[in-house]
């Protein structure tokens, strides 16, 4: 557990400080905007890059996770979609930002251009 912790602590502490600054009002609006470019194009990559550079590549592409992650994105999608369609009686469009919300877990690294194509075209 503490394992767990160590990994993910800095994260939620980031995270924790980042609301307390916000809600402290010490940054404007244009600030938190220069933050979160630099969050978004510098210091999550970097962090991304330090953490599999320190892995061995067997780790990191794991075959069988990698398949049961992939099958279980496509099932949410489907399901998300299916839902959004049928349950709540949405168009088409409508539904690519229904599914992007259920399946924004799993799918963060889908380019989103392509991800609004692939759903908005399929059939309803």
């Amino acid at each position: 557990m503490l394992d767990i912790l160590g990994i993910t602590g800095p994260s939620y502490i980031a995270i924790a400080l980042g609301y307390a600054v916000t809600r402290a009002g010490l940054f404007s609006r244009a600030d938190m905007r220069v933050l979160g470019k630099f969050v978004i194009r510098v210091a999550l990559p970097a962090m991304l890059f330090n953490a599999l550079s320190q892995r061995r590549i067997q780790e990191i592409v794991n075959g069988p996770y990698l398949l049961v992650y992939t099958l279980g994105t496509l099932l949410t999608l489907a399901l998300g979609r299916a839902w959004a369609r049928r349950g709540a009686r949405q168009d088409a469009t409508t539904c690519v930002y229904y599914v992007w919300a259920c399946a924004a877990p799993t799918v963060v690294l889908w380019p989103s251009p392509l991800r609004c194509w692939c759903l908005a075209s399929w059939p309803a």
